[in-house]
């Protein structure tokens, strides 16, 4: 056997090694739970994540080993070193420093983290997966399918749990599935959106611009219905605002294709649905008994959503009839790109001018004018005016991985504990804030630097209407996972990182840089 042969097959083992992982990650790892339900489940998950991601490091790096000693092959051979896996070493590198350096080193456990245990083994593990999967996976079309799997798996366990059943003995100890904001096998609700915008993104857009038969298309649709069904339940606004953005992205590329356009319709058919079951069941959690009760109705908005659905049902399949394609002049793309950001103007202007006293409405009429209120965006506004007094006083490297509990509690348990019962804040509720406290401006940048590098492209054909041109004629799955990271990225606005959701981000980024770097799958 020659040195090319030999090549091939190393390589094919490197593939299918990592195909294994992004499998077991975006499938498996979701599904992980204990005997201890809920109360464990961040342990039991940094656990897992750590065997998990130490087992396939361990297998690369002995694969690599064993044909460089043994069969005297360099398997990194004419492999590409791009800039985004710079930018994630680089990323590393500066957290390694911050750690090392940090005043809180030698009083805190910083290698696992004071807060959610996002500590430098963490970003070591996120940093070296992401690159061997960017590095080592050929990618291939059936991987696509694993989110939609994951998706369909997990909504399905969240609906039996909705209906007040238990599977995997999740909720004890007096907790039910309506009366605490966990769900699933993921817990809280806020990971459960962020998980959410990776996989429902997948999903969706799948099936809009890619599913190639008819059980590929059953397959992503069934998984966003379910999934918007569960998502619509737990309510998360920070999920919501990444949709909005996908949908923003993406909305030009549907209303000027007849047959996306059908297919959108469908889909928010199915999301109706969704609705129209919640309504009509109307499950109650009755404390005073701690009993689920269905109360059953039947008015006239749900008249109202049978009708809604029939139309949108109806008009899919003029829509598919008539099957319609405009999107030859980029005029019109760019047209409606415009029509976005003046309705977007035009709202803000109108928040400016009047004050409608409901809820979000009002207090983005408060910020508008300059008045940041600690208890808007849920208490967010209160964390992050306090954490950009923190980025002051370590601005450049910050203080180390996972530290900004420590920091933020010893300087404002006293304005936390006079909001209520005192509890520990241990993110700022932003990602990129978290960051800038943690590690300062210089791991700021270069995460930011990963970021944009791995959706540069993605956002520069679509902002300047040239996407649809590489959705038919180029990679079209670099842009299906390049959606689902720039969802999820615009999501880190307003949530955390934690291990429970995290790596399956880094494994959807990973993907997306290896599949950037190929040509026409």
């Amino acid at each position: 056997m020659n040195k090319e042969e030999t090549m091939k097959i190393g390589n094919k083992i490197l593939h299918i090694t990592t195909e294994i992982f992004i499998a077991v990650m975006i499938i498996v790892f979701p599904l992980l739970v204990d005997s201890t339900g809920f109360f464990r489940i961040l342990e039991l998950k940094w656990y897992s994540h750590l065997t998990i991601v130490s087992t396939y490091i361990f297998s690369i790096l002995s694969i690599l080993i064993y044909f460089f000693l043994v069969k005297k092959v360099n398997l990194l051979k004419g492999k590409k070193f791009t800039k985004t896996k710079f930018f994630m070493i680089a990323f590393l590198g500066i957290n390694a420093i911050s750690t090392f350096i940090s005043p809180y080193f030698k009083t805190h456990d910083l290698l696992i983290g004071s807060g959610r245990g996002e500590g430098l083994i963490n970003i070591l593990l996120y940093t070296v997966s992401f690159l061997f999967v960017s590095t080592f996976l050929k990618f291939e079309k059936r991987q696509i399918n694993y989110f939609a799997i994951s998706a369909l798996v997990f909504s399905t366990i969240c609906v039996t749990q909705y209906f007040g059943f238990n599977p995997f003995n999740m909720y004890q100890d007096g907790i039910g599935t309506h009366n605490v904001s966990f769900m699933g096998t993921i817990g809280n609700v806020d990971f459960i959106s962020a998980y959410y915008t990776i996989v429902l993104t997948v999903s969706l857009v799948t099936y809009l611009f890619i599913s190639e038969s008819k059980w590929q298309g059953f397959l992503n649709l069934t998984a966003v219905t379910m999934g918007i069904f569960i998502f619509q339940i737990i309510d998360v606004q920070s999920g919501l605002v990444a949709f909005m953005a996908v949908v923003a992205l993406l909305a030009p590329y549907i209303l000027l294709s007849g047959e996306r356009f059908s297919k959108t319709l469908v889909a928010l058919a199915g999301v109706v649905v969704g609705f129209f079951v919640d309504l009509v069941i109307n499950l109650k959690y009755v404390y005073a008994t701690k009993e689920l009760v269905f109360d059953f109705q039947f008015n006239e908005l749900a008249i109202g959503m049978i009708i809604c659905i029939a139309l949108l049902l109806i008009l899919a399949w003029i829509l598919k009839k008539k099957d319609y394609y405009l999107l030859h002049q980029r005029r019109r793309i760019i047209i409606i790109y415009g029509l976005m950001i003046l309705a977007v103007i035009g709202a803000l202007v109108v928040l400016y001018m009047k004050d409608f006293n409901i809820g979000i409405l009002h207090e983005m009429y408060d910020i508008l004018h300059g008045n940041f209120k600690d208890e808007y965006g849920t208490y967010r506004v209160f964390l992050w005016k306090r954490a950009i007094k923190l980025v002051e006083e370590a601005p450049v490297i910050g203080t180390g991985s996972d530290t900004f509990a420590i920091r933020f509690m010893s300087k404002y348990t006293q304005d936390v504990a006079a909001l209520g019962k005192l509890t520990i804040n241990d993110t700022a509720a932003n990602v990129y804030l978290t960051i800038l406290v943690n590690t300062g401006v210089v791991g700021l940048i270069a995460y930011v630097c990963i970021v944009s590098s791995v959706l540069l492209k993605m956002l520069k054909t679509a902002l300047v209407g040239k996407l649809e041109d590489k959705i038919v004629h180029g990679n079209t799955y670099y842009y299906l996972m390049a959606i689902a990271t720039f969802a999820y990225a615009v999501q880190d606005f307003f949530n955390l990182w934690v291990v429970i959701v995290t790596p399956i981000y880094f494994v959807t980024m990973a993907m997306t840089e290896n599949i950037k770097n190929k040509e026409n799958i």
